[in-house]
């Protein structure tokens, strides 16, 4: 964690027992005087406690050895942390209209740490979302989908779920099916969901194009109807190249990458329905601020704050910290439901 020094740094005062000690070592931190931090002082100590609440949780059920394993530590220590640093020093300084551009680049953080978490069962199935140059290249050409899109053939995660609940003749359906599979699916049989196999001449033809892997199948193996020799369930999606469409046996395959609003949606299905409500608040959310801020023709100038908006229901005025503020509630519930899949993986690895 040594390149994340300064991040770690501001965690790490989050934990601090006495509130005094800890307000005067942010202001250092942050290279403020505590005199300019006072008339915030209530809203920064909420998101202080934020921070230590996520911070603790995270390493009271992380197991030893499972750090690498796990999204939220990578983009909690980085990306994570240091908006919320960076939110503060904006706040104080009156660039409200900065921070929700960075508070767009927190959500997303988030949405991707849930999503590859909670997806992949905290076993690190999509954790290539960390390396930049595995995906960010080739996003346009291996884009994977939540719903049918027929601009994407082939490569719909629902219809794929829904495959493999046939082939594999299972009663369930819907979240009793995903609830099921996303918590038996090895990290082979989650590659094969996200995978996008390609023919021999499509790796020749895109070969600069793809960040494929090549991938030749024992036909013992093949025979069994599982196309990894530690998938638990059934799956044939090696039989159509998913690049020129044709039907063929392919020789390797790319990882898949879907969009923020395939994750958001995908994490609607596959989580308790309690939390739809807070899931599509955070979306809407996060469009806002994409339309209103971070695209080229954004509504409001840099000075201007901005009206309130209906988030579900909720006309909030998303500007400061009690944007910021607005934001963590409705990331509270969702990080609670994190951690209790969390606390069950990690009581499963143990016995």
């Amino acid at each position: 964690m040594s390149r994340y020094r300064t991040t770690v740094d501001f965690i790490h005062l989050s934990r601090a027992y006495d509130k005094k000690a800890m307000f005067e070592a942010l202001a250092k931190n942050i290279r403020f005087q505590v005199e300019i931090l006072n008339p915030h002082r209530k809203n920064i100590e909420s998101i202080m406690e934020f921070v230590k609440q996520v911070d603790s949780n995270y390493h009271k059920l992380k197991r030893k050895g499972d750090a690498d394993s796990i999204f939220l530590g990578t983009t909690l220590h980085s990306h994570i942390a240091s908006d919320l640093r960076s939110m503060i020093v904006l706040a104080l300084t009156d660039h409200s209209y900065q921070l929700n551009i960075i508070m767009r680049h927190f959500i997303e953080s988030f949405i991707m740490s849930l999503w590859a978490d909670i997806a992949s069962n905290f076993r690190g199935s999509f954790n290539y979302f960390l390396d930049p140059e595995e995906w960010k290249p080739y996003r346009s050409r291996q884009r994977v989908t939540w719903d049918f899109d027929r601009r994407f053939p082939n490569r719909s995660i629902k219809e794929r779920l829904e495959r493999i609940r046939l082939i594999n003749m299972l009663p369930e359906e819907g979240k009793a099916f995903y609830g099921k599979y996303f918590s038996s699916a090895t990290s082979c049989d989650l590659t094969l969901l996200l995978s996008l196999p390609i023919c021999e001449t499509c790796m020749k033809d895109h070969k600069d194009e793809i960040n494929y892997k090549e991938f030749h199948l024992d036909p013992k193996i093949r025979k069994t109807g599982r196309e990894d020799k530690h998938a638990v369930y059934k799956t044939d999606f090696g039989f159509v190249c998913c690049f020129c469409g044709k039907q063929k046996l392919t020789q390797g395959f790319a990882m898949g990458i879907p969009e923020t609003s395939d994750m958001l949606d995908m994490l609607v299905s596959i989580s308790e329905d309690r939390l739809t409500l807070d899931i599509r608040m955070l979306q809407k959310l996060y469009n806002w601020l994409s339309e209103e801020y971070v695209h080229f023709s954004t509504t409001h100038h840099p000075d201007t704050k901005p009206s309130s908006y209906d988030f579900g229901g909720k006309n909030v005025v998303i500007w400061g910290l009690d944007g910021v503020l607005f934001c963590i509630g409705i990331l509270r519930p969702l990080m609670n439901y994190y951690f209790e899949k969390m606390e069950i993986e990690t009581r499963q690895k143990s016995l």
